[in-house]
């Protein structure tokens, strides 16, 4: 599965990619929502998994911005604030800090199988 993964503080980027390469997925990476927005014009990417808090544009707008450009993109926000919503949230799945790996891969079980 081709992941792109977006947050601001590198040793998350760092941890994640690890991680989620470690157990098959492709994984592209980057800290911030412009550069992921020109990510997502370059490859066919499954799943956005990006923090909420970020400079310049946060989780939620990217993800937003996402679906409109690929409305099949399975979005998922992991953030430490409450979700909001559910009409702001985009159709993006929540994931509260500290992450608990186990729920975020099984979060990107659904995908793998309607998309692998």
């Amino acid at each position: 599965m081709l992941i792109l993964l977006v947050d601001d503080d590198e040793s998350t980027l760092f941890v994640l990619s690890r991680l989620l390469g470690s157990l098959g997925h492709e994984v592209d990476s980057c800290s911030s929502g412009g550069d992921a927005l020109t990510q997502l014009e370059c490859k066919p990417y499954s799943v956005l998994l990006t923090d909420l808090v970020m400079p310049n544009m946060n989780g939620i707008d990217l993800v937003h911005a996402a679906k409109s450009r690929h409305s099949g993109i399975f979005c998922v926000v992991i953030t430490g604030h409450e979700a909001p919503d559910e009409s702001e949230r985009g159709g993006a799945i929540w994931l509260r800090k500290p992450l608990n790996v186990d729920d975020l891969l099984d979060l990107l079980e659904a995908p793998a199988k309607t998309v692998a």
